[in-house]
C-alpha cells in the first residue's frame, strides 16, 4: 500500500505542474488574444477553441486532484448524522461505486477516442507557432486526456475506499478532533 500511495503522490506531483502549466498558457494566451483584438484588430485563429479544449484539461486534472485529497464533491448529508464506523461503511461503498462509475466512464472515453481517430475529426487546420507548423491536428489528440483522467480517478477512488475500509475495521472511533 505504501508503494501505491508514494506512486499516487508522485502522479499528484505531475498533475499539479501540468495544471499550472496549462493554466499559465490559458492566461498567456487569453491575455495575448485580447490585446490582438483589441489593438491589431485581428487575433489568433486557433486560440478560442484551444482554450475550449484546456478548460477540459483543467477540469478533469482538478478532479482527479481533488479525488486525490478526499475533496471530491459529494452529496452525504445523512452521512453527517452517522456514528463514525458507518461514516467509514458509507465511504468504502461511495468510493467503490465511483470506482465503478469512473471505470465505465474511461471505457466509453476509450472508445470516444478511438472513434474519433477513426473518423478524422480535425480540430484546427493549418496552426503556425513559428518555431513549428502543424498542417492539421486531429480532436483525438485532445479529448485524449479523458480515458487518462477517469483511469487515474478511478484508481483514486480505490485508494480511497481501500484506506476507509482499513479504518473501518482497525478503528474504534474516530480519533481526530472535529470542529
Amino acid at each position: 500500500m505504501k508503494f501505491i500511495q508514494k506512486l499516487n503522490s508522485i502522479v499528484a506531483k505531475f498533475e499539479g505542474w501540468l495544471l499550472v502549466l496549462v493554466l499559465t498558457s490559458m492566461v498567456l494566451l487569453s491575455f495575448t488574444q485580447v490585446c490582438l483584438r483589441n489593438f491589431a484588430g485581428t487575433g489568433i485563429d486557433w486560440a478560442d477553441i484551444f482554450l475550449r479544449q484546456m478548460v477540459l484539461w483543467v477540469g478533469l486534472i482538478g478532479a482527479s486532484l481533488s479525488v486525490k485529497s478526499d475533496k471530491n464533491i459529494a452529496i452525504d448529508a445523512a452521512s453527517r448524522f452517522l456514528p463514525f464506523k458507518y461514516k467509514m461503511l458509507s465511504k468504502v461503498i461511495t468510493n467503490f461505486f465511483s470506482v465503478y462509475i469512473a471505470y465505465l466512464l474511461s471505457q466509453a472515453a476509450y472508445t470516444f477516442i478511438l472513434d474519433e481517430k477513426e473518423f478524422g475529426s480535425v480540430l484546427f487546420q493549418e496552426i503556425s507557432l513559428g518555431f513549428v507548423n502543424f498542417e492539421e491536428v486531429h480532436t483525438w489528440v485532445f479529448a485524449s486526456i479523458l480515458p487518462v483522467a477517469f483511469v487515474i480517478i478511478s484508481a483514486r477512488f480505490l485508494i480511497n475506499g481501500i484506506e476507509a475500509g482499513i479504518t473501518f475495521f482497525t478503528q474504534e472511533e474516530e480519533l481526530e478532533v472535529t470542529e
